[in-house]
């Protein structure tokens, strides 16, 4: 009869441990919002001069250093200013990711690398202007890896900033289509 209280507290601290390591593990979901500059490399900088966009990334991770990302985005160039007089190119991208992002540490500061891979949907528009206009446009969809680095700094319980510099490598005909992308935007927890 004696051991029945030591039984009973033993089985309640066991209880208490078991809820809190489960409210620690519950997933967190944040939704990540951002603008950015987008600088043409390669040859891909011979065609297009530098662009804008935006994205969108869903994030999902359970208390461990590793984070899920989903994310869809679009980016626009117009082009290089060493093109032939009467000759207009425009260039978007609207990749269709998944991702993971590893965070060392975390805290009021937290830097990150990342992976994003998928698919890029091109579409390409060449506009002539003589006599008359003639637009040729063409849309293609093409994988692409995206490695980033990056950090988040916390600002309130749901929300902080985040800044990435991502660089986009796309398989075209022939080679890639890379892109520097420098973003920062604001991530909310859902």
């Amino acid at each position: 009869m004696k051991r029945v209280p030591g039984i009973i507290m033993i089985l309640l601290l066991f209880t208490v441990n078991c809820l809190a390591q489960m409210q620690q593990r519950q997933p967190q979901m944040r939704l990540t919002l951002q603008a950015g500059l987008e600088v043409p490399t390669g040859d891909f900088s011979n065609q297009a001069s530098s662009g804008f966009g935006g994205n969108a990334t869903f994030e999902y991770w359970q208390n461990t250093p590793l984070a899920f990302t989903g994310s869809i985005g679009y980016n626009h160039f117009n082009a290089a200013s060493d093109l032939p007089f009467g000759i207009d190119y425009s260039f978007t991208d609207v990749p269709i990711l998944l991702g993971i992002r590893y965070y060392p540490s975390r805290g009021r500061f937290h830097p990150y690398l990342g992976a994003e891979m998928g698919l890029h949907i091109l579409t390409s528009s060449i506009t002539r202007t003589e006599s008359r206009t003639i637009t040729i446009s063409e849309t293609n969809s093409r994988f692409g890896i995206d490695p980033l680095i990056g950090f988040r700094y916390h600002l309130s319980q749901s929300t902080d900033l985040d800044f990435n510099v991502k660089y986009n490598i796309i398989s075209t005909e022939g080679g890639s289509t890379n892109f520097l992308g420098i973003n920062g935007g604001v991530q909310i927890g859902l």
